[in-house]
């Protein structure tokens, strides 16, 4: 905003390589560690939109720190996204396969490498149902996190 440049994907994905860039692949996660690790530090977080393997290993200076990734075949996160109808979404199919390689197949250090994170995780979940289903896996994952030392699941 304080730029002048329209809420887009695109515009919101710049911004995040430029930081990236001038302050290392880790930039964004480094600034939540020390949100978490600060005054703030009360129980738990979830962080989401982790886009670059550096802020993967950032995040892993938490002691307790699990990355979860959330799959959801390209078709149905297509059509959620037309059904969300966000500002920055795509307006159509090829608009969204532009968006989508850029997010998963950007090979710079600063870029978006969501593929890269996502075999990064300790856990992985597909959404490709309902929420309900959806909402059953979170369930499951959560009492294996609290229940074992050996996060089974």
């Amino acid at each position: 905003k304080r730029r002048g440049l329209k809420d887009t994907r695109e515009n919101l994905q710049n911004l995040g390589n430029e930081l990236r860039k001038k302050e290392g692949s880790g930039a964004l996660a480094r600034r939540m560690n020390e949100k978490m690790n600060g005054s703030m530090r009360q129980g738990n977080f979830i962080v989401d939109g982790i886009r670059n393997p550096g802020e993967v290993e950032e995040l892993r200076k938490n002691k307790d720190f699990k990355l979860i990734a959330v799959d959801v075949p390209q078709k149905i996160r297509y059509e959620r996204s037309l059904k969300r109808k966000k500002a920055s979404d795509a307006k159509n199919w090829e608009e969204f396969l532009e968006m989508d390689k850029r997010d998963f197949g950007e090979t710079i250090e600063s870029g978006q490498q969501v593929g890269k994170c996502m075999e990064m995780a300790d856990f992985k979940i597909v959404n490709d149902s309902t929420i309900e289903d959806l909402y059953d896996k979170l369930d499951k994952l959560y009492s294996a996190l609290k229940g074992t030392s050996k996060l089974k699941c």
